[in-house]
This record gives C-alpha cells, structure tokens and sequence, in this order.
C-alpha cells in the first residue's frame, strides 16, 4: 500500500535563468496567468528538498516568538485576562523583531521555486529591511482591518490584494507604499485567480490539520512554495535573490 503522505519522487528544479519568469512590468501591464489548481500540482511536484529546511525555519521561528514573548508578559507584568497598553506595546514589539524571520521563510520557499540553494540561515538574512518590513507588515494589517470594517467585502478585497506587499519589500527592495500600491495594481487586474489561490491554499491547509496534523507538514511549506510560485511568475525574481 503506498504512503498517501509521501511526495513525489520527482526530479528537483534544475537551476534556471531568473528572467524566464514573470517581470514587474508583465506584471503591472497584467500580463500574466495562473490556474490555481496547476500551481498546487506543481507546488506538489517540485516540494522534495523543502520540508526540512522549512520546517526547521518555522521552529527556530517558533522558539524565538516563545521567548520573546514569555520576557515581555515577564517585564511588563501582562494579565492574559485583560488587553492594555503593555499588550499592545509587546504586540508591536514582537512583529517588529519576528517580521524579518516570517519574510525569511517565504525567501527560502522562493529560492527552492528557481533550484536555488537553501539554507535555514537566510531567515535572519533581511534584518538590514528590519523597518520597511515592520511598516508594511502594520500598514497592511491596518488598511485590510479598516476594510473589514467597512462591511466586510472591502476587507477582503483589500487581503487579497495585499498579500504580496511584504515579498516585494524583501524581494525587490520597494519602499512600503510602494510595494502596497504595487501589490493592489497587480493583483487587482485578476482578483479572482488570487483569490481562488488563497482559498485553495487555506482548503489545503485545512485538510493537513484534519489528517491528525501530519498532512500539516507537506501542507503548510506546500502552500508556502505554491505562494512563491505565484510571486515568481507574476513579478518575477531578481537577480540578487537567486545568486544569494
């Protein structure tokens, strides 16, 4: 009987020219498509050769957050019962210094996407972003929750239409506005197909918890890989990315 759970023995990707994706200004003009259903396919295919490195990312992650915030409900004195100021404060504090590690782990899936060599490492490799990184992370959390607010669909919108402002923060060294006006444009022109992937991604996801959690570890670094896949052919990968 084989293992439902075991991935392809597929070949690997073979390290290719990065201008062979998508481009910016592909991008912005919406020339560009995807099916959804074909990125998880290939997502699924190309996922040998992620998971460790993923995985052990997403525990050097965990760790840190753990830590960091067990010093600040220490320092701060916080009540787990109610929410002040200190609960705020250690909030924005956590996403200040977390958010390089989150934006590493989408690198290392992005780098796998084009056969680039991955290590654990590059996690902490984007804190000289440290900054623009917090700002489009706290921007983006603002703007999609304002929407929200105003009857939801705003929001919604909004969410799928930003979900790629932090790559290109890291990626292609935009400023936050930028990358927030870039990200709308781009997703905007076929909404739709982003958001179809989302939803597909969030199914994926939902299934790997329900399979006694152990779908969640091909689950979650799929999705992630299938994201970078989406990102590398819509707004293409620089240069600087895939020889670092």
């Amino acid at each position: 009987m084989s293992d439902v759970y075991k991935a392809p023995e597929a070949d690997l990707n073979q390290p290719v020219e990065v201008g062979e994706y998508g481009s910016l200004e592909t991008a912005l003009a919406g020339n560009y498509s995807f099916d959804p259903v074909e990125v998880i396919k290939k997502a699924w295919e190309t996922l040998l050769g992620l998971k460790g490195t993923f995985w052990l990312a997403v525990l050097i992650y965990a760790i840190l957050a753990g830590v960091l915030n067990g010093i600040a409900a220490f320092t701060l004195g916080l009540d787990a019962t109610t929410y002040g100021v200190g609960d705020l404060f250690a909030q924005l504090l956590s996403t200040f210094l977390l958010s390089p590690l989150y934006a590493g782990i989408f690198i290392i899936a992005l780098k796998h996407s084009i056969g680039s060599p991955i290590q654990v490492g590059e996690i902490f490799n984007h804190y000289d972003k440290i900054l623009p990184i917090f700002v489009v992370t706290i921007l983006t959390q603002l703007i999609v929750g304002i929407g929200l607010v105003l009857l939801i669909i705003p929001g919604i919108y909004l969410a799928v239409c930003l979900s790629f402002a932090m790559p290109l923060v890291v990626e292609k060294n935009m400023s936050p506005m930028q990358a927030i006006k870039t990200s709308r444009k781009v997703v905007h022109h076929k909404w739709f197909s982003f958001a179809g992937f989302l939803l597909l991604g969030l199914v994926v996801g939902f299934v790997g918890v329900l399979a006694l959690l152990v779908g969640l570890v091909w689950a979650a670094p799929l999705v992630t890989l299938a994201w970078a896949l989406v990102y590398r052919d819509v707004f293409g990968v620089e240069e600087t990315t895939g020889n670092s």
